[in-house]
């Protein structure tokens, strides 16, 4: 009876020759299937963190916290890979509060599982007091990992703290529309600031710009400011920082109009390449160095760009 038994029962199966194969549909899963399936078991968290932390090198995670009482993860991986997104909430009754601090596990779970190298957030610091608190209090916990930080609200309050508190993080990011009374009377010193809706950036905001890159867009900036903004930094009257990269859009800019009457300006001549034709100018000194380029640059909107050589070898 044993030996009829016997010849009949199958053996059990070796996993760790299956191994090679789980391994395999792994790496053909998405973010969120992987994170969902490492919150099922201890064992199960050992088994996808290696194929994870492959992926997170690579991987775009962003977190937005916002007014619809969700926490959304979104991931991609670059520009070719449509991303995708889990979110959650306990239910519509919740106050964000509540789903704020009932995700923080699921967060940081999140960052230890991925560990990526690409970390953003848009953070909504205009839903009540305590969240605000505990949102500024996340970021800065978080500030060492992440490289691009958003607000879009329109608090100027909130505008002028969150520009002082993550002056260190890589990229600054602002879109909220905020009054025509508004200004910043403190340097700027994010490596790299978007700010959209920029009527109230100033000249005197890109003077005090202790940054690499300056991004403003919907500017109330004009031609005529920017012709004397470049005719002082060109005679050493000022000084922006070395190397800066500034980008500027507003309505009706015309770099023939910016650069009249500025010596040793270079012919304009087109520059091509397989996306677009730039048309480009440069300024020069007087042993015929090109300290500054400007050029139109229309691969979304049109915007004008500034690229300052050197600070110091100027006229």
């Amino acid at each position: 009876m044993n030996a009829e038994l016997s010849s009949v029962t199958p053996k059990f199966p070796n996993v760790w020759k299956l191994y090679p194969v789980l391994i395999e549909i792994l790496q053909n899963m998405e973010a969120p299937e992987l994170l969902n399936l490492s919150l099922c078991s201890k064992r199960a968290l050992k088994t996808v963190s290696p194929v994870c932390a492959k992926l997170g090198p690579e991987l775009e995670v962003d977190f937005k916290f916002n007014d619809t009482k969700m926490v959304v993860f979104n991931h991609g991986l670059g520009v070719q890979t449509s991303s995708t997104n889990a979110s959650w909430q306990h239910s519509e009754e919740d106050s964000f509060l509540k789903t704020w601090v009932s995700s923080q596990s699921r967060i940081q779970h999140i960052i230890q599982l991925f560990n990526p190298t690409n970390l953003t957030a848009k953070l909504d610091l205009d839903i009540d007091p305590e969240t605000t608190e505990r949102m500024f209090a996340w970021a800065k916990q978080q500030e060492n990992r992440l490289n691009y930080l958003k607000y879009g609200g329109t608090s100027e309050e909130m505008v002028v703290r969150f520009l002082k508190t993550f002056s260190k993080c890589e990229v600054l990011s602002l879109t909220g529309n905020l009054g025509q009374q508004f200004r910043v009377d403190f340097p700027l010193e994010s490596t790299f600031l978007i700010v959209n809706q920029a009527h109230w950036v100033t000249i005197e905001n890109i003077w005090n710009f202790k940054g690499e890159v300056f991004g403003i867009f919907q500017s109330s900036l004009r031609n005529e400011d920017l012709n004397v903004f470049l005719k002082d930094w060109q005679s050493g009257a000022r000084n922006v920082i070395e190397g800066l990269y500034l980008m500027i859009s507003f309505e009706d800019f015309d770099i023939p109009t910016i650069v009249s009457d500025i010596p040793h300006v270079s012919s304009p001549y087109i520059r091509r390449d397989d996306q677009q034709e730039t048309i480009l100018y440069e300024v020069f000194n007087d042993d015929e160095t090109m300290i500054a380029s400007l050029y139109c640059q229309e691969m979304t909107f049109s915007k004008l760009i500034i690229r300052f050589s050197d600070s110091d070898d100027r006229l």
